[in-house]
């Protein structure tokens, strides 16, 4: 038996969605969308009381034990990617800071790592949070708990954050390295 844990949204409009101002613990619908009865071990927490997002609900963790093996990767997915995110990260700073460290910074391809670093730093800034949504959708077609007519749905995970801010920096940074490769091609030529 194990646990898994996602983030879903509570529909304000539902009575559960009303029950959480007065409750952090609530409690989870008794029966699926299709009638049949969820198990007694799942649990469903508030986490955000004071701000609802009209549109998509009240912030809310979901818990389910006797999770499948998928949920359990997928619930815990972020971890590795954000490790191999870092891993490529380094692999493509490394050649950049040496060329820096040896003091020849616009040396030939800075500007195209520099890039990619832009572009990995988005990609996982907006897949790592997608493997949890996946799982929560998972335990709530699991449970039966899915379906227009359940005051359950998956958190949204698609939104702009420092990470994308951090993306622009750096590709701002690999803008200013290419240019600075073409000047130094340049200078080259002259000599």
């Amino acid at each position: 038996m194990s646990l898994v844990t996602g983030t879903t949204q509570v529909d304000p409009t539902s009575a559960q969605g009303r029950q959480l101002q007065q409750a952090r613990r609530l409690p989870v619908p008794t029966s699926s969308t299709s009638g049949e009865q969820v198990p007694e071990h799942v649990q469903l927490t508030a986490i955000d009381l004071l701000t609802p997002d009209v549109a998509q609900g009240y912030p809310a963790e979901l818990s389910a034990w006797d999770s499948t093996r998928t949920e359990q990767f997928l619930s815990r997915g972020h971890f590795a990617l954000a490790g191999i995110g870092l891993g490529a990260a380094a692999l493509l700073l490394r050649p950049v800071l040496t060329s820096i460290a040896a003091a020849r910074p616009f040396g030939a391809g800075n500007a195209r790592r520099l890039a990619q670093l832009a572009l990995l730093t988005v990609l996982i800034a907006h897949l790592a949070p997608l493997l949890p949504a996946l799982a929560a959708d998972q335990v709530l077609e699991r449970l039966g708990l899915d379906g227009a007519d359940s005051p359950l749905s998956v958190a949204a995970w698609l939104h702009l954050g420092a990470w994308d801010l951090i993306a622009v920096v750096v590709l701002v940074l690999a803008e200013a390295f290419r240019q600075g490769e073409r000047l130094h091609r340049d200078l080259d030529g002259l000599v």
